[in-house]
């Protein structure tokens, strides 16, 4: 296993035991909502995601998904966090005007066509620009965004349109998690949110053009499922 996703499952899931609601595999093909006590905030018509700038960065088949939107940067711009006289932390922040959902697990997200979302991890976008943001992590109460590796853009894919191949790979592989992900209840937060990887790593890795898609746009998250598959197939013989 590697040290960034043990990482993650310590700093994600470390210390909210007790908040996060259970929530059971459905196992009939039957669409679920996961909800949390307290998802995003919404402030000045924009729905703020936090960012999780501690861990990270990860490649995108890493992590569960939670949430994918698709949609036109209006916004970007540098930002500076003072914590001390001797630390600081400058960012690029932006906002996004969402044109197309491919997931969204968060119950009551305030998320729709139309709507408008800050972040962080704006760092190579301009106002005009087509991205992808994944919504890959769980923190104190929160759906939250840690940095993308391996892309083109840290929140995920930057696109000229939505007519490029990983769009309409990501149509057909992301709603996959309304099925499989569950979340553990509070003496389980151990265990990964992987309901969906293999079911998702197969549609990438068992598909040619999918593959090549993907291994296109991601190739150092193509690595990451081969290496994983070749590691399962050990475990197996």
């Amino acid at each position: 296993m590697k040290l960034g996703i043990l990482l993650l499952i310590v700093v994600f899931f470390g210390g909210c035991a007790t908040d996060v609601p259970q929530q059971n595999v459905v196992e009939n093909n039957a669409p679920v909502k996961i909800s949390t006590p307290d998802p995003w905030f919404k402030r000045n018509n924009t729905v703020n995601i936090p960012t999780v700038y501690w861990a990270g960065p990860f490649t995108i088949p890493e992590e569960a998904w939670f949430a994918v939107y698709g949609g036109e940067v209006i916004e970007v711009k540098v930002e500076r966090t003072d914590y001390s006289d001797n630390h600081s932390r400058e960012f690029v922040s932006g906002k996004l005007k969402v044109e197309k959902i491919f997931l969204d697990l968060p119950e009551n997200s305030d998320v729709s066509i139309g709507s408008v979302i800050g972040s962080e991890d704006f760092d190579g976008l301009k106002k005009g620009d087509k991205a992808i943001i994944f919504i890959n992590g769980f923190y104190e109460k929160s759906f939250v965004h840690a940095e993308i590796a391996g892309t083109n853009s840290k929140l995920g894919f930057k696109v000229k349109d939505w007519n490029e191949p990983i769009v309409s790979v990501i149509e057909k592989i992301a709603p996959c998690d309304k099925i499989y992900t569950s979340l553990p209840d509070g003496h389980n937060l151990n265990f990964r949110l992987y309901g969906c990887y293999g079911k998702r790593a197969a549609m990438i890795l068992d598909d040619f053009q999918t593959a090549e898609i993907w291994k296109h746009y991601d190739p150092e998250g193509f690595q990451v499922l081969l290496e994983r598959r070749r590691l399962a197939e050990e475990d197996d013989q």
